[in-house]
């Protein structure tokens, strides 16, 4: 799946943020990495800058930690920006869980977001993902800002950006084909030929193509 996502974001110039406790996936996966810390962003860097040199104490405590070393990656300066961040700001009755975040990703890339638990990374997300409104900053999309209160606009906004979440279901009166055909038919009207072709190609890419038409476990 790892390799599948990384290799997505190669070809098909899709750009991916990407939440996780495990700083070997981390580095194995992503371009930069950004850390949080109590909803503030501590640190932000390149993946090998950061696992070479982490500037802040609690980045330099996870690196202790896992030992780990970084790998060169490719430079994707000159490719457009696809997600912009600017002062986001979200709170829960009266508490501040996300501070002032700024966040640029450009297209092609995977950002890591990492930090504890609470720490806002979560929420960051479905921000970005139109799930969650947020009380100040600036939120754009593939040059589009993000209107929760147009309903066209946030319909278009899903039209781009998907979410996998840490923990999901099949559904289980469906194959597994057919859950992933779900979505492409609801969301993008696609037709059950394409539909199923993608389906099966996705599949294939994951080495899991005789799973077409089974159902969950």
């Amino acid at each position: 799946f790892l390799a599948a996502l990384r290799q997505l974001c190669k070809t098909q110039g899709v750009a991916a943020v990407y939440v996780s406790h495990d700083l070997g996936v981390v580095e194995s996966l992503a371009d930069r990495v950004m850390v949080l810390y109590a909803g503030r962003v501590v640190e932000c860097a390149e993946t090998a800058q950061l696992f070479r040199q982490p500037q802040h104490p609690y980045s330099q405590r996870l690196l202790a930690a896992a030992r780990l070393a970084a790998r060169p990656l490719e430079d994707l300066s000159q490719q457009p920006l696809v997600l912009e961040v600017d002062e986001l700001a979200v709170s829960y009755a009266g508490r501040l869980v996300v501070a002032g975040v700024n966040l640029h990703l450009r297209r092609g890339e995977c950002l890591a977001l990492v930090g504890a638990s609470g720490s806002g990374k979560s929420t960051l997300l479905r921000c970005i993902n139109g799930l969650e409104e947020f009380q100040a900053g600036e939120l754009t999309v593939d040059g589009k800002p993000l209107l929760h209160k147009n309903a066209a606009a946030m319909r278009a906004l899903r039209q781009r950006v998907g979410m996998i979440f840490q923990g999901f279901n099949l559904f289980p009166h469906l194959t597994v084909g057919k859950n992933i055909m779900l979505a492409p038919s609801l969301v993008k009207a696609k037709d059950t030929a394409s539909g199923e072709a993608h389906a099966r190609a996705l599949l294939e890419r994951v080495g899991l193509a005789e799973k077409f038409d089974s159902f969950a476990d």
